[in-house]
């Protein structure tokens, strides 16, 4: 049975593969970055020279854009861990609720006051909340999957960028 507890479990360790997994990407992303500035080797060919250049700093720029959309989509996961978490306990709150007696007092904790609430309302906003918890949830994971697309396209681009650079690079070495 896949328990609440189980479930948290398994969030953390999806929030650490992802953070290594990030820190792989920003790594080489980093390691690209360090190659554009390496400073290029002395040609016949000048022309040649200034367009190695330019597509060293392209190159560059697109591994800066790379890097940023990893961070947002480092910044999604995390929100979308809090909002799962947040999920949990809302839906546990919901259960306990359902539990109760109509008669039962249930109050509610504003600032340093608990006050008293009735049960049709309290499960009437944990409802709200879950909805509006699952709704974000939604958004959140939209917005990731664009993200990461993004990200794909880049990566790409970044490759064919590369593979331009060293054909460049070949072609001088040859001449």
């Amino acid at each position: 049975m896949f328990t609440f507890t189980n479930r948290i479990q398994f969030m953390s360790s999806l929030h650490w593969m992802m953070i290594y997994g990030l820190y792989y990407i920003q790594f080489t992303v980093y390691v690209i970055v360090m190659l554009c500035q390496l400073p290029p080797k002395k040609v016949r060919n000048t022309m040649s020279s200034s367009n190695l250049r330019d597509l060293q700093r392209e190159l560059e720029n697109k591994a800066n854009d790379l890097s940023k959309l990893q961070k947002e989509i480092a910044k999604n996961h995390q929100m979308r861990k809090k909002y799962t978490l947040q999920l949990g306990e809302n839906e546990l709150v919901l259960k306990e609720l359902d539990l109760l007696k109509d008669d039962t007092n249930v109050y509610k904790l504003i600032g340093p006051v608990l006050v008293k609430q009735d049960l049709a309302e309290a499960n009437a906003n944990v409802r709200k909340r879950i909805e509006y918890i699952s709704a974000e949830l939604k958004r959140l994971d939209a917005t990731v999957q664009d993200l990461e697309e993004k990200q794909n396209s880049k990566k790409d681009a970044i490759l064919k960028l590369q593979q331009r650079i060293q054909s460049l690079q070949a072609g001088k070495g040859k001449a």
